[in-house]
């Protein structure tokens, strides 16, 4: 199964957004955008493995190319188990991206943080 394409719900270290997968071609290269404040969206590109179910993009932080944003994921199918069931009503099954990303000066400087998207069936 590829990365299903489409405009991800996003939670980024805390902070709400969009990231939008746009293509995904067969040699596993991902591009989009992501959008966390609604004034400022950035493209991305990155890697999908489709064996690992391993998602990795980047982006610049604005004209510094020394500054980088690197988020690295994976990919699972949310719903029961993961989520049981409460009563008589099943929970909805969710493509969900889960991982960290680190964001600082050339990675020398950087910190690490979590984040996580998901994208409805």
């Amino acid at each position: 199964m590829s990365l299903p394409i489409g405009n991800w719900s996003i939670n980024s270290h805390g902070t709400e957004g969009v990231l939008a997968i746009t293509n995904v071609d067969a040699q596993g290269n991902v591009t989009g955008t992501l959008q966390l404040d609604p004034s400022s969206t950035v493209n991305i590109t990155g890697t999908w493995d489709d064996s690992t179910k391993k998602l990795s993009f980047s982006y610049n932080l604005g004209r510094f190319i020394f500054f980088r944003v690197s988020y690295t994921g994976y990919f699972f199918l949310a719903g029961q188990p993961l989520f049981d069931q409460i009563g008589t009503v099943n929970p909805p099954k969710w493509n969900m991206l889960a991982g960290t990303l680190r964001s600082g000066i050339l990675f020398w400087f950087g910190t690490n943080n979590g984040w996580m998207a998901r994208l409805a069936v």
